[in-house]
C-alpha cells in the first residue's frame, strides 16, 4: 500500500475523537497531503514520503496521548468528588474498590498521623486479616523511610513517599502462595484507601503531577478488557462456555464481577478469566489467562499475584452484598477452561 493512503485512513480514525478535533485537524492533514503530492510531481518522491511520515506520526502520537490524559483526568475528578463528599466510615467495600487509585507522587511534607499509623499497624498485626484464602500467613510491615537502614525506595517513578508497605512471602515454589500474597496485600491496600481515600501509603497532592498523569495514560491504567473477554458462563458440567456480554447478564454477581474487572494488575494486563458455573448456591472459578508475553517462574508468580488481587475484590464485593463463601483449590467437576487459559487458580463457593 502506498504510504500516502495512510492520510485518509488516519483521518477516518480521528472521527472517533469528536467533531471539534476533526474540524481543525482535517484541513491541516489535507494540506499536508496536497504538499506531498506536489513534491511527488516534482520528482522528490523520497523527500515527500519522509515529510509525510514525520507530519503524520508526530501529531498522531500527540493526539493519542492527549486523549488518554483527558480520560485519566476525568477518572481522577470523579474519584475526588466521590471521596470529598463521603466520610470513610460510611463507605462500603465496593465504594472503596471503585475509588481505589494508584498514585506515583506523594506530599513529602506530611507524615502519617499517629491515628493513621495505629490503624494500619493494627491491621498488619491481625493474623486473620494477614492470612490468604489458601492459608498462607503473609508478613507485611509499615516501614518509615526516615527509620530504615540503608536505601529504601522504588524504581524511581514514585516520588515523595515517606512510608512504605513491605511484604514478604517464603519462596516454597507453590504458585498459590503468590495468590495468597496478592490477596492479603490488596486487602491492606483497600484498608489504606479507606484511611487516605487513595492508595497507600501517605498523603497525596490535590492534583496529579504531569508525569504521574502521563504514566497512567501511557499504561492505559483506566482502561479495562471488555466483559466477554474475561467473564464466561458454563450452563452445565462439561458443556462449552458462553461469554458474559455485559454487567446486565451477570445477574446477582454483577457487582462482584465488576469489582474483579476494576482490579489492578502488572502493566494492566488483567490476566484473570472467570467462569460462573450453573450451580446454586453460586460457584465461580478463577483461571490464569494469557497476559504476559514472557514465560518463566517469575511471570507465573506475577500472574498468580494478580489473580489474588482479583479474588480479594470479588470476595469483598460479595461480602458487601451479604454473600458469604469460601475458596477451594480444586476446579469444579466438569469445568471447562476458557480459551487460552494457562491453568485453574481457585474456586469460590457460596455458603448459605
Amino acid at each position: 500500500m502506498q504510504i500516502e493512503w495512510l492520510v485518509p485512513l488516519v483521518l477516518l480514525s480521528f472521527q472517533r475523537m469528536g467533531f471539534l478535533l476533526n474540524f481543525f485537524l482535517g484541513p491541516a492533514m489535507l494540506g499536508v497531503w496536497a504538499s506531498v503530492s506536489i513534491l511527488k510531481l516534482r520528482g522528490k518522491i523520497q523527500a515527500a514520503r519522509y515529510l509525510l511520515l514525520t507530519l503524520l506520526l508526530v501529531p498522531t502520537a500527540l493526539l493519542w496521548m492527549w486523549s488518554r490524559i483527558r480520560q485519566q483526568r476525568r477518572v481522577d475528578s470523579t474519584q475526588k468528588r466521590f471521596g470529598s463528599k463521603t466520610s470513610p466510615s460510611a463507605l462500603t467495600d465496593v465504594d472503596i474498590i471503585r475509588m481505589r487509585s494508584s498514585w506515583r507522587h506523594y506530599d513529602a511534607s506530611r507524615d502519617l498521623s499517629p491515628d493513621e499509623r495505629r490503624e494500619i499497624e493494627g491491621l498488619l498485626a491481625d493474623d486473620g486479616a494477614m492470612t490468604g484464602p489458601f492459608g498462607l500467613r503473609v508478613r507485611i510491615l509499615l516501614v518509615s523511610k526516615a527509620q530504615a537502614d540503608g536505601k529504601l525506595g522504588t524504581y524511581g517513578v514514585v516520588t515523595g513517599a515517606r512510608d512504605f508497605l513491605v511484604g514478604k512471602v517464603a519462596d516454597r515454589g507453590v504458585p498459590s502462595d503468590y495468590a495468597d500474597f496478592g490477596y492479603v496485600f490488596e486487602r491492606v491496600v483497600l484498608r489504606c484507601t479507606r484511611v487516605f481515600i487513595v492508595s497507600p501509603v501517605g498523603h497525596v497532592p490535590q492534583e496529579r503531577g504531569a508525569f504521574d498523569t502521563y504514566m497512567r495514560a501511557a499504561a492505559g491504567s483506566s482502561s479495562r478488557l471488555a466483559w466477554p473477554r474475561i467473564f464466561f458462563r458454563q450452563p452445565a458440567p462439561a458443556q462449552a462456555l458462553a461469554p458474559i456480554a455485559s454487567e446486565a447478564e451477570a445477574e446477582g454477581l454483577a457487582v462482584p464481577l465488576s469489582c474483579v474487572r476494576t482490579a489492578p494488575s502488572a502493566s494492566n494486563k488483567q490476566p484473570w478469566r472467570v467462569v460462573v458455573h450453573a450451580a446454586r448456591p453460586a460457584v465461580v472459578s478463577f483461571w490464569r489467562g494469557p497476559a504476559y508475553p514472557m514465560g518463566g517462574e517469575m511471570i507465573t508468580n506475577l500472574g498468580h499475584n494478580d489473580l489474588g488481587i482479583a479474588m480479594c475484590h470479588f470476595e469483598a464485593a460479595c461480602g458487601a452484598q451479604g454473600m458469604r463463601g469460601g475458596w477451594e483449590r480444586a476446579a469444579p467437576e466438569g469445568a471447562v477452561p476458557p480459551e487460552g487459559a494457562l491453568g485453574h487458580v481457585a474456586t469460590w463457593r457460596q455458603r448459605l
